[in-house]
């Protein structure tokens, strides 16, 4: 029987955490989540980090190199949010009803929202499921690295 993977704030109190890198699912977006090098400096912080198999394609990032930084590949998103309790990605999933996504209750996700999508993701699972969401835009993103604001 599998072990349950526990929430993100019981996984920070007993230091098991999961980082979890799902495949972009925009067909224009060609970023992922993690590089190599980031997993490298997870796994060195004792985290585990679990990458879907072609979630670098569009970076040209093979699955290999994941592997050889240390990253699980695993088959499918589902296998990344079974296991992950903290999810990265460049674009946030549609956490609408019926979409498929099956992130559980407690489940951190780390990903850019944009402001107009904020009302979908309230309106959506992310309220039902309590996940927590770090996000940001990258419009205001940008204003404030070109205003010169540090």
């Amino acid at each position: 029987m599998a072990q349950p993977v526990p929430s993100a704030s019981d996984a920070l109190a007993t230091n098991a955490i999961t980082i979890g890198v799902p495949r972009e699912v925009s067909s224009s977006e060609h970023r992922v989540g993690l590089v190599p090098e980031a997993v490298n400096r997870l796994k060195a912080s004792n985290l585990h980090v679990v990458i879907e198999s072609g979630a670098g394609e569009g970076s040209s990032i093979s699955d290999d190199e994941f592997a050889a930084a240390g990253a699980e590949i695993v088959a499918t998103a589902d296998a990344v949010y079974d296991r992950a309790n903290v999810i990265v990605q460049v674009q946030a999933p549609d956490l609408g009803a019926n979409n498929g996504v099956a992130m559980r209750a407690g489940t951190i996700l780390i990903a850019e929202i944009e402001s107009i999508d904020w009302a979908r993701v309230i309106r959506g699972t992310a309220s039902m499921l309590k996940l927590v969401t770090l996000a940001w835009d990258s419009a205001l993103t940008r204003s404030w690295f070109t205003s010169g604001a540090r």
